[in-house]
């Protein structure tokens, strides 16, 4: 069975230390601001087959199970995902793309908490089973969200299901989408 290596979007955990100033007395971590997942749909402006050509994407979701290890978004409960971006894609090579997501967060009531925009570069990161895509992006939120500005953003794509097939064009990914936020603080 071929391996589908079509680049998708979405997120992940940052597992990222950055080391203090040198000479600097004090550390600086990383504070998970908020981790959340969800079910999202990748759809492809042109069907992806074997050859490589330029396209583009958008991802529409939903991410209904979040948490805030740091404590300093505890009240966001939910949130929905809209991204578009645009790469070169192929069924059995790697490449690079790059886009822009939003999310609009919610508390437990539903009320509408604020948005985070951010641009994001990706990859694919694949396994080795056959028709899998696993893929990571990373960013930085933009300074006018209104949740979340600044922080450093991962994300990452376990595919669920395929529309389509490399031999006739997939129109269509579905998956997890899983997203962290994390800000650096002394």
């Amino acid at each position: 069975m071929r391996r589908l290596m079509v680049a998708a979007v979405a997120g992940g955990l940052l597992a990222v230390a950055i080391p203090g100033a040198a000479g600097s007395a004090h550390a600086t971590e990383v504070l998970k601001d908020l981790t959340c997942s969800g079910p999202v749909t990748l759809t492809f402006k042109n069907p992806v087959t074997d050859a490589a050509a330029s396209n583009s994407y958008t991802v529409e979701g939903s991410l209904d199970d979040c948490y805030s290890a740091a404590g300093t978004n505890s009240n966001v409960d939910h949130g929905t995902i809209s991204s578009v971006g645009t790469g070169t894609f192929s069924c059995v090579s790697y490449h690079p793309f790059s886009g822009t997501a939003t999310f609009t967060w919610y508390d437990v009531n539903n009320r509408n908490l604020g948005r985070t925009t951010v641009s994001f570069q990706g990859g694919e990161k694949g396994n080795s089973g056959g028709s899998e895509v696993t893929n990571d992006e990373t960013g930085i939120t933009d300074v006018t969200s209104t949740l979340l500005p600044l922080n450093s953003y991962q994300g990452s794509f376990d595919l669920s299901g395929i529309t389509g097939s490399c031999d006739t064009g997939v129109t269509a990914l579905t998956g997890k989408h899983e997203v962290d936020f994390s800000l650096a603080s002394l």
